[in-house]
């Protein structure tokens, strides 16, 4: 989700299309929704991901795709799925538009596009509709749209062309955005944080405004700080999913601070955020504490049953990293399955219930 959450980007998620071309009866493809730490909604925009047809791979290759005895497709060419093939499409319909309005600006193209998507009923939850070359074509940029305004980057390059202690400065002004400009101001160094804004950042971690605590957070992330582990711990307590997945990303980094941690950290494997629980169980792979295995191992099934499949695979990564065992799904994957499939939801299924039996009859028992 990184790159979509870029403010200037255009951030694209997916529908499926069905086999009759009706895009009121599209299905919404799963991926990536909410708001980004700027306030950016994702995704702003819809296109096809799924039962794509793209030139694909060997004959060897084709020959093992989930779709390759089934569908009659020219040589070499395959059905594939996600939103990574989404991006794309909306990058081609901007391409002919281009080609028509040749005087549109950047922003201008991402106001049509927007602005003259299809919007059907059952896609309300993302909050976007499904991009349109002839409605496009035939829209008007928004004037609000047309003004390019100040880009993200502009703030942070006036600041870092302040001296450090002007920038400290500014920590203590009224206006969270201001304090929250002077913090990232210093994110992107090739060198360490300087020593004196240390303890100002960390300062800046008991700060009223959640967002100001979050860049406070990837700031010291940056460098070696002093912080210590109840801060750790406080902060995953915190009532903000971005303060709590930046204060993963800080302890990352600190990695004689894992112990402390151990017990704490567990309690955002089943957080309501779905980053915050996948950035905790990333940092549970590096970690390997055997202490983890069971908070880890609770979650798999759910996981499994829900379709969260980027969690379920973490989970499963960081068993095999604390038990330096492994489990293989049954049947495995095929090249080109859908993700979401039932086929693979229950093999996940199984797999989880396979790895319970083994941690609570051989693995604990060993450890006993």
């Amino acid at each position: 989700m990184a790159e979509a959450a870029a403010p200037s980007a255009l951030s694209v998620g997916g529908v499926v299309i069905p086999s009759n071309g009706d895009p009121g009866s599209a299905d919404v493809f799963p991926g990536c929704r909410g708001t980004t730490f700027e306030g950016k909604w994702i995704p702003e925009i819809l296109a096809p991901a799924a039962n794509i047809v793209l030139p694909h791979g060997t004959d060897k290759e084709i020959e093992h795709h989930y779709y390759g005895k089934i569908d009659d497709l020219p040589r070499r060419y395959a059905r594939l799925h996600g939103t990574s093939f989404a991006g794309p499409i909306v990058l081609g319909v901007a391409a002919c538009l281009w080609q028509a309005r040749p005087e549109w600006t950047s922003q201008e193209m991402k106001s049509a596009l927007i602005e003259s998507s299809i919007q059907q009923p059952g896609w309300t939850d993302l909050r976007a509709g499904l991009v349109s070359v002839r409605a496009a074509l035939g829209s008007t940029p928004s004037a609000t749209r047309r003004d390019h305004g100040i880009w993200p980057r502009q703030p942070w390059t006036v600041l870092r062309s302040l001296s450090v202690a002007s920038r400290l400065g500014m920590l203590g002004d009224s206006d969270p955005e201001h304090v929250i400009a002077a913090i990232l101001s210093f994110v992107g160094d090739e060198n360490a944080l300087p020593d004196n804004v240390l303890i100002p950042f960390r300062t800046c971690l008991r700060h009223t405004d959640p967002r100001v605590r979050a860049a406070a957070s990837c700031a010291l992330a940056m460098g070696r700080s002093s912080i210590n582990a109840s801060e750790i711990i406080e902060a995953f307590r915190d009532d903000s999913p971005f303060v709590r997945a930046a204060i993963i990303s800080l302890l990352r980094k600190h990695s004689d601070l894992w112990t402390e941690c151990t017990t704490a950290l567990p309690d955002l494997f089943n957080d309501t955020n779905p980053d915050v629980r996948y950035a905790a169980l990333q940092l549970a792979v590096q970690m390997a504490d055997p202490r983890m295995a069971c908070a880890i191992l609770a979650g798999l099934e759910e996981d499994a049953r829900a379709n969260r499949i980027s969690s379920f695979a973490t989970r499963r990564n960081a068993l095999e990293a604390i038990t330096a065992h492994r489990l293989e799904m049954t049947p495995p994957y095929r090249h080109g399955e859908p993700f979401y499939s039932d086929d693979l939801r229950a093999s996940r299924l199984d797999l989880a219930r396979r790895w319970n039996e083994w941690i609570r009859e051989e693995w604990l028992p060993e450890r006993a």
